[in-house]
This record gives C-alpha cells, sequence and structure tokens, in this order.
C-alpha cells in the first residue's frame, strides 16, 4: 500500500506542477 501510495502522490505531484507552471 505504501509504495503505491507514493507513485500516486509523487505522480500527482508532477501533474500539479505542470499545471500550475500554466
Amino acid at each position: 500500500m505504501a509504495k503505491y501510495e507514493k507513485r500516486y502522490i509523487l505522480n500527482k505531484d508532477r501533474a500539479n506542477a505542470r499545471t500550475r507552471r500554466r
């Protein structure tokens, strides 16, 4: 579970950063 959660958070953070740059 921790592995999946960490990957999900990382992916969300990356997408958020990309949208924030917009």
